[in-house]
């Protein structure tokens, strides 16, 4: 009993139990508690923090509930509407935005336990993508629609005013003011093939007595409207 110093207190069942005959000193084994304790505390949090692992013999019930835990524990929003989606600043004029397609990504994004900023990433880099194709594509029209209009006016030449006169009457003989605009606005009015297309047919109207916009014979047909309406003998009613 001398022997055991401070260990004497102890009842005779803990007296002689190996957690404590180690220590000389109380002061000793009360050190060695305390950073025991703070290493407990220490593992703790990492354990809190980590991710735990499902046994071999998981069932698939437990798998599901386990991936369901884990998709929100790394911020997958309850349900696939929660997700909050920012459309890009530089979005061209003219480039359609589809609203099926953003709860189309919001519905898989949640199937693959996507978290927000995950979702908003790949929404970003698809839009991205999508933006550059547009702008690549308007760019690539209307590069051509400049060259083919330069090679109209080289292949007329100073005849060429008279050309878009005779385009002009054609697209407001057939169109009107409304039709015009829309040719305008859209950019079709550069675009080659219909401005030829709109040039042969005013051509062929002023080769049958077309004259100031208004056919000359007697024997055309106007509409309601005032304008011309084509008869094609094979097509009644036209």
């Amino acid at each position: 009993m001398e022997n055991d110093g401070w260990r004497a207190q102890l009842s005779e069942d803990l007296r002689d139990n190996e957690a404590f005959t180690g220590f000389d000193k109380i002061g000793d084994f009360a050190n060695d508690y305390l950073t025991t304790k703070g290493s407990a505390s220490e593992l703790q949090g990492k354990l809190d923090n980590s991710i735990p692992k499902l046994g071999e013999t998981a069932t698939d019930e437990e798998r599901a509930t386990f991936k369901n835990l884990l998709h929100t524990e790394l911020g997958r929003p309850e349900t696939a509407d929660k997700y909050e989606l920012t459309k890009p600043a530089d979005m061209p004029e003219g480039m359609p935005y589809s609203e099926e397609v953003e709860n189309g990504f919001k519905t898989a994004a949640h199937a693959w336990g996507l978290s927000q900023d995950q979702m908003q990433g790949l929404f970003g880099w698809y839009m991205a993508g999508s933006t550059g194709a547009f702008k690549a594509d308007a760019e690539a029209r209307k590069t051509a629609a400049d060259e083919g209009m330069e090679a109209i006016k080289k292949e007329h030449g100073d005849q060429y005013p008279e050309y878009v006169k005779t385009v002009d009457r054609a697209v407001q003989t057939f169109g009107g003011d409304e039709f015009k605009k829309f040719m305008d606005d859209s950019g079709m009015g550069n675009n080659p093939a219909i401005v030829k297309t709109f040039y042969n047919i005013g051509k062929a109207m002023s080769e049958d007595s077309f004259v100031d916009g208004k056919f000359g014979g007697s024997d055309r047909n106007l509409g309601t409207d005032g304008k011309a309406v084509l008869d094609f003998p094979n097509s009644p009613g036209m």
